[in-house]
């Protein structure tokens, strides 16, 4: 799948996951790649042992206009991963994200200082 997150500054990947072993070889992984499909990084691999659960990872790091997620295997798979209720959430802005800078950051420089205290006098003159 592909996801455009162009215009995000946070994204996390969730689901549910579980792993049943049919053979003791093989491994199926999460992978992301920000590039949409040239270039795969693992998230995590499932095999022998992996069980049931719920992931999730911070892919902020891979955030572009064609974010991908695949779920792929190994040459000799021997298991079976179910996955359900896959999820990004993003943020489209820091203000989402850090909802104080909104409060007293007027002019949404990152900083609160004297052209913040000038730019909510001229409101409140008005």
């Amino acid at each position: 799948r592909e996801a455009d997150l162009s215009g995000c500054v946070l994204a996390k990947l969730s689901y549910d996951y579980e792993a049943v072993v049919k053979r003791g070889v093989g491994y199926i992984s999460a992978d992301v790649s920000p590039d949409g499909g040239l270039h795969w990084i693992t998230l995590a691999s499932y095999g022998y042992g992996s069980g049931s659960g719920t992931a999730s990872f911070d892919i902020t790091p891979y955030i572009s206009g064609n974010t991908q997620i695949r779920f792929g295997g190994s040459m000799e798979v021997g298991v079976c991963l179910y996955v359900d209720n896959v999820e990004i959430e993003y943020g489209g802005s820091m203000i989402e994200w850090f909802p104080w800078s909104n409060g007293c950051d007027l002019n949404h420089d990152w900083k609160v200082d004297l052209a913040d205290l000038q730019i909510l006098c001229e409101r409140w003159l008005k």
